[in-house]
C-alpha cells in the first residue's frame, strides 16, 4: 500500500499527474446534445469564412446601403426635384440687355392723333375755335416730310429736290387753311365719318389716305360731306394731315 502511495506521490511531484488525482476521461455528447453541437460548429465555420474571405469593394458596399425611405410629400410629388443651377453671368447680361418689358419706339410723327376719328374731331374743334395754330400743329412738319414721308414717294427717285416739293406743299397748305377758316370757322359740326375718297396707298413704313373728306352733321340736322384738308399720313399708329388743299 505504501509503495503504491509513494509511487503516486512521485508521479504528482514530477508533474505527471494533476493535483486532486487522475481526471476522468470526458464522455461524448449524448444524442440529444449532438444537433446543438453541429449548429455551433457551423456558426464557427461561417464566422471563419467571413473573416478570411475576399474583401468587398467600397462600391459594392455602397450599393448594399439602405436608401432612406421617401417622405410622404416626396411620394405624392414623385420625388423632390433637383434644385436648378443659378443662372450664369452671360444669361444675366442677356436678360438685362432685353430691359424686361420692351418699350415701344417713339412715334416719328409728333403731336399726331391716335386714330383717324380723333384727327377729324380735332380739326372740327380747331375750326370751331378758329384756332389757326392748332390746325397748323396737325400738319406734317418740314422735318417729318423730309426724313420720313418724302423718301418713300416715287418722286424721291426723280430729279426734283425735296426742298422744292416741300415749298409747293407748304405754300398751298397755308392758302388752303385760310380757305377752311373762311368756310367753316366758328361753325359747330358733329363728325359722322372719315372717308378716303381716293383710296389708301401703302408705302414701306406708312399709309397715305388720299383726299380725305368728312361726313358731318350741322346743328340744324343737315348732313354734308365736306373737304377741309387733303391727304392724311398714318405712321407708327399716329395720324397727321399732309396738307390743306387750296
Amino acid at each position: 500500500m505504501r509503495d503504491r502511495e509513494s509511487h503516486h506521490d512521485k508521479g504528482r511531484h514530477r508533474g505527471l499527474l494533476p493535483r486532486g488525482g487522475p481526471r476522468r476521461a470526458r464522455s461524448l455528447p449524448s444524442a440529444s446534445e449532438r444537433p446543438w453541437a453541429c449548429i455551433t460548429l457551423l456558426g464557427l465555420a461561417a464566422a471563419l469564412l467571413a473573416a478570411c474571405g475576399p474583401k468587398r469593394e467600397p462600391s459594392a458596399l455602397a450599393s448594399d446601403a439602405k436608401v432612406p425611405a421617401a417622405s410622404a410629400e416626396e411620394r405624392e410629388t414623385g420625388g423632390a426635384e433637383k434644385a436648378e443651377a443659378p443662372p450664369s453671368a452671360e444669361a444675366k447680361e442677356a436678360v438685362a440687355g432685353t430691359g424686361g418689358d420692351t418699350e415701344e419706339p417713339e412715334p416719328r410723327l409728333q403731336n399726331g392723333a391716335t386714330s383717324e376719328w380723333e384727327l377729324g374731331e380735332r380739326v372740327l374743334q380747331a375750326l370751331k375755335d378758329r384756332n389757326r395754330a392748332a390746325l397748323h400743329a396737325l400738319r406734317i412738319t418740314e422735318k417729318e416730310y423730309r426724313e420720313h414721308v418724302f423718301p418713300e414717294f416715287d418722286e424721291a427717285k426723280g430729279t426734283i429736290p425735296v426742298d422744292l416739293h416741300w415749298y409747293h406743299l407748304n405754300v398751298r397748305s397755308h392758302a388752303g387753311l385760310e380757305d377752311a377758316l373762311d368756310s367753316y370757322g366758328g361753325k359747330s359740326m358733329e363728325l359722322l365719318d372719315v372717308l378716303p375718297t381716293k383710296g389708301i396707298t401703302k408705302y414701306a413704313t406708312y399709309e397715305l389716305w388720299n383726299k380725305v373728306e368728312l361726313m358731318v352733321r350741322f346743328p340744324d340736322g343737315q348732313t354734308a360731306q365736306v373737304r377741309i384738308f387733303g391727304s392724311v399720313v398714318h405712321m407708327d399708329g399716329r395720324w397727321k394731315l399732309l396738307s390743306f388743299p387750296s
